[in-house]
């Protein structure tokens, strides 16, 4: 899940890593500070979250010419 065809991808660990941190955070925020929950601020984080991620991979595969 984390390496590509020819070695480790980093853009795959930090879309892992964001992705995570995103819920922890959001769940930071309303287990501990108490704040409600966001629905549209959480789905528009995660959506930009995955969209550069998903970006990222498919111009990292086209540079490599692995597509």
């Amino acid at each position: 899940m984390t390496t590509a065809a020819d070695d480790f991808d980093v853009i795959r660990v930090g879309l892992i890593v964001t992705g995570f941190a995103l819920v922890v955070f959001t769940g930071w925020a309303v287990v501990i500070n108490k704040q409600p929950f966001d629905a549209l601020s959480f789905g528009g984080g995660s959506a930009a979250i995955f969209a550069g991620g998903g970006f990222g991979i498919a111009a990292k595969v086209k540079d490599e010419g692995q597509a």
